[in-house]
């Protein structure tokens, strides 16, 4: 979780003194610092660096050699050295500062993004004598959410921008989002439409019939087709093909469902017209042969 502001555990209780430890038990904690994937620091309440462990050079490039005696502000960027300020103030009061998630600099001048905790470090008196920072290089994270913002504003501008009136509902047939065409040509708020509000702009004439149909393909998981006409934000009914094709997860399961209705008004309107035509010419064609058989008739009895 992101932390705008430094956030800190209180400790109400001054800590007892701590036992010493044995070789054996100084010996598992050095391993365990030395191996650990988190960097680990030590510092003393000047903020001078006391010690440095393996994942700490791994993350910001200084070897022990070179960073140990000085100071840890020479990790921070020169617009965040206050953050450093209210680390120790915190420190010296007895309190943690937990998972802040800030930026500090590679030697060689890189911003890294990490996820720290400070800790107060006390003497076998109790003490505090310094802090314990354990850092998390989070950079991976913020790739993977910058991808995934990239791939979304992609999405978005895609699905923005095609002629169709697009949308996303879940297993459930709840409509969950439309796209900017959708809002366009219907005219209708974001929050009257989510659901089944969708049934507000279907014609009275079709909608229980296209619901029962999409409803079907929800049960059987098929994919959806039908043609209805849709209200227009001017009042005025239009006629759509609507597709939907179900999305499924990893586990074959339907996660949700992706549709789209697209304008074929001006189709239905020729194709109307051609039956109309082809109706008079069929008439026509009724007529004439009626006249043909008549004549035949008459030509036949005359002989």
């Amino acid at each position: 979780m992101k932390r705008d502001r430094l956030s800190s555990a209180p400790s109400p209780v001054a800590p007892a003194p701590a036992p010493a430890l044995s070789a054996a038990e100084s010996s598992w904690l050095s391993a365990i610092i030395t191996s650990s994937s988190d960097a680990i620091i030590s510092k003393n309440l000047d903020g001078i660096i006391a010690s440095w462990n393996p994942a700490a050079e791994r993350v910001f490039g200084y070897t022990p050699q070179e960073i140990i005696g000085q100071s840890i502000r020479v990790l921070i960027p020169e617009d965040r050295q206050s953050e450093e300020d209210e680390i120790l103030a915190t420190i010296q009061a007895g309190r943690t500062v937990a998972d802040f998630e800030t930026i500090r600099l590679h030697k060689d001048g890189t911003a890294i993004p990490i996820m720290v905790t400070v800790s107060p470090v006390h003497d076998t008196s109790g003490t505090i004598v310094g802090a314990s920072k354990i850092v998390r290089d989070i950079s991976r994270e913020h790739e993977n959410q910058e991808r995934l913002r990239q791939s979304e504003a992609q999405f978005k501008a895609l699905a923005d921008n095609i002629p169709q009136l697009a949308w996303m509902s879940d297993p459930e047939g709840q409509i969950f989002w439309y796209n900017k065409r959708w809002y366009e040509y219907t005219g209708a708020d974001e929050e009257t439409t989510r659901g089944h509000g969708w049934r507000s702009v279907h014609h009275p004439e079709h909608e229980a019939r296209a619901t029962e149909h999409f409803l079907n393909s929800l049960k059987t998981g098929q994919v959806w087709e039908d043609t209805f006409p849709l209200r227009g934000k001017n009042g005025k009914f239009r006629w759509f093909l609507s597709r939907a094709l179900p999305i499924h997860d990893k586990d074959g399961q339907i996660e949700m469902w992706f549709g789209t209705n697209t304008d074929v008004t001006e189709q239905k309107q020729r194709e109307e017209q051609i039956q109309l035509l082809l109706g008079e010419v069929n008439h026509r064609a009724k007529n004439m042969l009626t006249l043909v058989q008549a004549i035949a008739r008459q030509t036949m009895a005359s002989g």
